[in-house]
């Protein structure tokens, strides 16, 4: 697992907690004593979590103000403008509320990016009387946004175990070749690791080219296997090497491999069963 994927598992653990004082408690032990408890706490709940994820302070300085947050991260080049930039899951969106004179009036972590919504994890917000951490999603185009900051997670490396492809999507589709091939590695390449899908692909980057390869070809550890699948109804698939048909039973247990997402096949699933993969409508799976 990243640092950025660390830091942002962290915050999503801490979803539903009401009350800050566990945060300016914290905050008080460890980075300077504010004092009384009465203070708002959304920047004070993302230093928590960067500290509790191991992010060094070189990447994130702790602090209790959206406005230092802002300050700092235009200080050193890693501060982008709505409307410029496209967040990503990590980020921390700014924003500032009409009337406010301070360069930031609230602080929250991206949690997603869709075509027209961001969608947060925000500490100290909501209608409670001292607020909550919880999810929230915001227009890209919304005024308020002040922008994003982009810290500088560690790059993480790890080494390719045998022959592998990097592919433009978490795919495996070789026979109609739905999933392109960006870049062939070979035993023992160093790929900068990114991220996990949870699928069993990762994405990762190699001499200039990102996409996606099976996590099962990493020598890195701590990244998901390929998930398990139940049959939902009896039905006849083929085979995606060969033609060959073969039955399951609704309730048969097999393994995921990925979903097609693109041409004639889309909305087709692949399956393994003893090794063996096969092609089955989405519909008639539910991946566990």
């Amino acid at each position: 697992m990243s640092k950025r994927e660390k830091f942002l598992d962290f915050v999503k653990s801490q979803v539903g907690t009401v009350g800050g004082d566990k945060y300016r408690k914290w905050y008080n032990e460890n980075v300077g004593n504010i004092g009384n408890y009465n203070w708002y706490w959304c920047a004070a709940g993302i230093s928590y979590s960067m500290a509790k994820a191991g992010i060094d302070k070189s990447v994130f300085m702790p602090t209790a103000s959206s406005s230092a947050i802002l300050n700092y991260f235009k200080s050193i080049g890693r501060f982008r403008q709505r409307g410029t930039y496209i967040p990503k899951g990590g980020d921390i969106i700014l924003f500032k509320w009409s009337g406010d004179t301070t360069p930031a009036s609230h602080v929250g972590v991206v949690e997603y990016t869709d075509k027209k919504y961001v969608h947060t994890i925000e500490f100290n917000s909501g209608s409670m009387a001292d607020g909550a951490v919880a999810r929230w999603k915001h227009l890209l185009s919304n005024t308020t946004i002040v922008g994003y900051c982009v810290p500088d997670f560690p790059k993480e490396m790890t080494k390719v175990t045998r022959k592998s492809y990097i592919r433009d999507n978490p795919w495996l589709d070789a026979k109609y070749k739905s999933s392109k091939i960006l870049k062939t590695l070979q035993e023992g390449d160093k790929v900068e690791y990114i991220a996990d899908d949870k699928y069993g692909w990762s994405k990762v980057k190699f001499k200039g080219v990102t996409g996606y390869i099976q996590n099962t070809r990493l020598e890195k550890q701590d990244i998901s296997t390929f998930r398990k699948a139940e049959i939902l109804k009896n039905i006849t698939v083929k085979g995606v090497k060969t033609d060959k048909k073969k039955s399951f039973s609704k309730g048969d247990a097999v393994t995921f491999i990925c979903t097609v997402e693109k041409g004639f096949l889309k909305g087709t699933s692949i399956i393994r069963k003893n090794g063996v993969p096969y092609y089955i409508k989405s519909k008639n799976i539910r991946i566990k």
